[in-house]
């Protein structure tokens, strides 16, 4: 695996310390490609779930382990409307955040008699949500956070931090000043933070 992964030849690995490093980075390099093979299933479950409540609710109130909440796609979204989004912003989308936009779509999860619960903006709605937002009096948090959520029930925004390489999706509470956000703000993997979230309901 590893010789193949780097295009090396047999012939090139001399000695048996070099050999047994290579087969412990192979072994390493394997494990890596199995635990991100159950991290796509798990991805994957995950959307499927959403998807499944979205057509079962279609917006209106259905029954989940006695409570009650409603699950609605707001827009279907293509690879299309994200190139749009970044050539007019001149910002480019996180991975986890388009893989989610493409599987499920922009949408609203976890509504209930008050309102629509999360919401997840279409790429199309970012640049205004951000201005609206930030109001334009905080430049640098324009240039390194994207607002991609808001739950107006309880004042909630999620945004990625763009500084960040793989933990750089928060929430931001309605006590926290834009100014302090990147250092009040615990960042995490935005897949591992909407498992969470449903695992709370469902």
């Amino acid at each position: 695996l590893f010789l193949w992964r780097n295009k090396l030849r047999p012939v090139e690995i001399s000695h048996v310390e070099d050999y047994e490093h290579i087969r412990k980075l192979a072994v390493f390099l394997l494990f890596m490609d199995i635990i991100r093979g159950f991290l796509i299933i798990m991805v994957n479950e995950i959307y499927n779930t959403i998807n499944k409540l979205i057509q079962k609710s279609n917006g209106n109130l259905i029954e989940i382990n006695g409570k009650f909440f409603s699950f609605k796609r707001r827009k279907l979204i293509t690879q299309t409307d994200i190139f749009q989004y970044e050539k007019n912003s001149g910002m480019k989308l996180p991975i986890e955040y388009c893989d989610f936009l493409l599987s499920v779509g922009s949408c609203a999860l976890l509504g209930d008699e008050y309102g629509e619960g999360y919401i997840f903006l279409a790429p199309n709605e970012l640049i205004d949500w951000q201005k609206e937002v930030l109001q334009e009096e905080y430049p640098i948090i324009h240039d390194s956070i994207i607002l991609i959520m808001s739950n107006p029930n309880i004042g909630y925004i999620g945004g990625f931090h763009l500084k960040e390489n793989l933990n750089h999706f928060g929430i931001i509470y309605p006590d926290i000043p834009p100014e302090i956000w990147i250092d009040e703000v615990i960042f995490q993997s935005f897949n591992e933070w909407l498992n969470n979230l449903l695992s709370e309901y469902i």
